[in-house]
């Protein structure tokens, strides 16, 4: 195997997310049939990514997040579990005409996707004990682009907003995400308050190539779009650095002869607090 790092310049995030997916030449697929790469012409690998173990430093616990297929290769179930665990947590996915439901076999929040004609998530909303969220989702060139977040109350049978507004900025340049922006405006004593977070990104020449879109998913996105393969065009590489105010993250990836990534390495940085985890991908045979 050969190993890449890519370390360079200053960048991204303390929010956080792992990117779309990929098919073939014809392009994007509605309903998270195959990888479906949104028409960005990146080229995805024909083995499909099954286990993911993750390892802290500080920890001695490895964490396993296990994927099926059902028999058109879309993803069908996530299960979630630890090495010190007897149990796991269990996701399955249900796929309808233009709407994706991810149902929490344990706890019964369902995540609901609504899709556009092309296939792109436009809304996604997760119910929960009195809760609501809703997310609405915007795209620019087949790539998204922004996020609006809302969030709700159950009050006498009714879902009231608490009036707040969040939305996240997601910049594109050259098919790969560079930057985000997430704004935050409340209300506070009377007085209208904004929170504004910026996060850079530097992307690597390692190839975005995975069939599900596990590392962008895992660190920008609150949900499982970018692993449902239905948020637009897919980033072409994989990110090198993020930065946001005080975090800073550095990838080092392990590239088999194949082309297929087998091992992540992410050094995190929080003021004077650093961890690193590992993260081993296993594939089909």
């Amino acid at each position: 195997m050969k190993t890449t790092l890519w370390m360079t310049g200053a960048i991204m995030c303390a929010m956080a997310m792992f990117t779309a997916c990929s098919d073939d030449d014809d392009g994007f697929k509605g309903n998270g049939e195959g990888a479906g790469n949104g028409g960005s012409g990146v080229v995805v690998k024909e083995k499909k990514l099954v286990r993911v173990e993750e390892q802290n430093n500080n920890s001695s616990n490895k964490y396993i997040t296990l994927f099926d297929y059902d028999a058109q290769g879309r993803l069908s179930k996530i299960s979630r579990t630890s090495e010190n665990s007897n149990s796991s947590d269990d996701y399955t996915v249900v796929y309808e005409d233009k709407k994706i439901t991810v149902i929490d076999e344990e706890d019964g929040e369902d995540e609901v996707y609504e899709l556009n004609n092309d296939g792109y998530v436009v809304k996604h909303v997760t119910e929960y004990s009195g809760y609501r969220d809703e997310c609405e989702y915007k795209y620019s060139g087949g790539y998204l682009n922004r996020i609006d977040y809302t969030y709700f109350e159950l009050e006498n049978d009714e879902w009231v907003s608490n009036g707040n507004l969040e939305y996240k900025v997601l910049h594109v340049s050259g098919g790969n995400l560079k930057s985000m922006d997430h704004i935050f405006e409340y209300e506070e004593d009377g007085e209208k308050m904004t929170d504004v977070g910026h996060s850079t990104i530097e992307v690597s020449n390692v190839a975005n190539n995975m069939n599900i879109d596990f590392i962008y998913n895992d660190l920008f996105s609150y949900s499982n779009e970018y692993l449902l393969c239905i948020a637009g065009k897919r980033y072409q590489k994989l990110p090198a650095r993020m930065e946001s105010e005080g975090y800073v993250a550095e990838f080092e990836y392990t590239v088999d002869d194949e082309g297929y990534v087998r091992e992540a390495t992410v050094a995190t940085k929080i003021g004077d607090y650093g961890y690193v985890e590992i993260y081993t991908f296993i594939y089909e045979e």
